[in-house]
């Protein structure tokens, strides 16, 4: 893990800057040595977050990989994550909440069928693959996301449980590119569980030039 000096973005106007409302999810590219700033505009909301490498979508943000490379099922300032081929693809440089989930899928309809809904509800992973058609990336290839804010408590023989996200209003967490990037960042459309607290709201993301 190693050590990053923290950018100053004062008076610096994004190059890109996304307003991502619950239950939808946007992208955008970046380019190596740029800064990812994903924040949560109120407090408790969940930011899945997908990355995959320009120009060969086939690599992409893997959190297996990250696990088996970090030696750890936390994210943490300094820490590399990886991509499924092994290659580094971001550097946590800052992070104001110091707890997001590296273990669980973006939820789907199955998700909500087996706790009782049985009828439509919108899901992040069709959130996030709508958003990833532009790059042809199907339903069946959204990789399972660094899920940014989520708090997973852990109790006895290893089960788990969702608890609220620790995240306060505007609480941020920085990255830097270590590739060019295609970045897909969505707001988490659960609203039956202590994921989000039971209260959807926006997540706000920036990127800035290194």
């Amino acid at each position: 893990m190693s050590t990053t000096a923290i950018p100053d973005f004062t008076g610096q106007a994004p190059r890109a800057y996304l307003t991502i409302h619950p239950g939808e999810a946007d992208t955008t590219e970046v380019t190596r040595g740029q800064y990812i700033q994903v924040t949560d505009a109120s407090g408790g909301q969940t930011a899945p977050f997908c990355a995959f490498r320009q120009g060969y979508t086939e690599e992409y943000l893997s959190t297996s990989q990250t696990i088996a490379h970090t030696g750890s099922i936390m994210m943490q300032q300094g820490q590399t994550l990886y991509s499924n081929l092994g290659n580094a693809m971001l550097v946590v440089v800052q992070d104001g909440v110091g707890r997001h989930d590296l273990l669980l899928p973006a939820d789907d309809a199955r998700f909500y069928i087996t706790r009782g809904i049985t009828a439509s509800h919108q899901t992040t992973r069709d959130a996030l693959a709508i958003a990833l058609q532009k790059y042809d990336v199907g339903y069946d290839r959204v990789p399972d996301p660094v899920n940014l804010f989520q708090h997973i408590g852990f109790k006895e023989r290893g089960t788990w449980e969702f608890r609220p996200p620790l995240s306060e209003r505007d609480d941020s967490i920085l990255f830097r590119a270590e590739m060019d990037l295609i970045i897909c960042v969505a707001s988490s459309a659960d609203d039956i569980t202590d994921r989000n607290n039971h209260s959807l709201t926006d997540i706000v993301a920036r990127v800035y030039l290194g």
